[in-house]
């Protein structure tokens, strides 16, 4: 299991673009650092907002 933290400069909702390759051997993980926000107008925000931090952790399963 795989489990994200993530915190963005400014608050709303996001769509995140992330790939496993591997995680059991070489633990490779992808995401991408600038997002746009999702509204319901489908407008964006230019420039996009960029993530503050990201962090991950495995947790085994027992």
């Amino acid at each position: 299991m795989l489990e994200i933290d993530l915190e963005t400069l400014e608050p709303g909702n996001y769509l995140l673009g992330l790939a496993l390759t591997d995680p059991s051997r070489g633990r490779d993980y992808h995401w991408q650092d600038y997002f746009y926000p999702v509204s319901l107008s489908g407008g964006r925000v230019d420039p996009p907002l960029k993530l503050r931090k990201a962090t991950w952790k495995t947790i085994e399963r027992s």
